[in-house]
């Protein structure tokens, strides 16, 4: 990581505003805001990236995704 580089970051209002020790952010510029729940922008990505089909390389990753035939 260059110090000294500027880096765009996103991340939930909870660590934005302070939460869970995240303190080193009270400083920074919000540039922009959405309010959308995870599970809305994973299905976003699901369809609109991958048209649905999740690729082999994630279905055992942790084994906590279970894909089941309708």
């Amino acid at each position: 990581m260059d110090l000294k580089a500027t880096y765009t970051l996103a991340t939930t209002d909870y660590c934005y505003n302070r939460g869970g020790m995240y303190s080193m952010l009270a400083n920074c510029e919000l540039v922009s805001i959405e309010a959308k729940f995870s599970r809305d922008m994973l299905s976003s990505y699901l369809w609109s990236t991958l048209k649905g089909v999740v690729p082999d390389r994630y279905k055992d990753v942790e084994g906590r995704i279970t894909i089941v035939d309708d």
